[in-house]
């Protein structure tokens, strides 16, 4: 039933698209940021990951893509063999996978680790 939704509206979106009714701006990291030409009302709508819509004033977070189109970065975390703080580089990595660290994350639009 939500893949049906789905296509139907891809098929609005592209069917609008092809008539002309959205105009689309692709953004370059380098130059511009889609969420701030969101915020001056350059655009109507920014794909974004959640973690950097909530840090751009005048944007509003919309709700996260269906599960079938979502994309998850997925960070790594390792400590280097010749560091000199081994064990404060293990008592972060500890803690980010606490649950303090983890109601953190939440509130800033990332996923804990699991």
């Amino acid at each position: 039933m939500r893949s049906g939704w789905i296509a139907a509206c891809a098929l609005a979106f592209a069917s609008s698209l092809w008539a002309g009714e959205i105009k689309v701006l692709s953004s370059n990291a380098m130059t511009h940021s889609l969420k701030e030409l969101v915020a001056r009302g350059e655009a109507e709508l920014a794909v974004q990951q959640i973690s950097e819509v909530s840090l751009v004033p005048g944007t509003q977070y919309a709700g996260p893509l269906p599960p079938e189109l979502q994309h998850y970065t997925v960070f790594s975390a390792g400590i280097s063999a010749r560091t000199a703080e081994a064990d404060a580089a293990r008592a972060f990595l500890q803690f980010l996978a606490s649950p303090a660290a983890a109601a953190l994350l939440r509130a800033k639009g990332l996923e804990p680790p699991r």
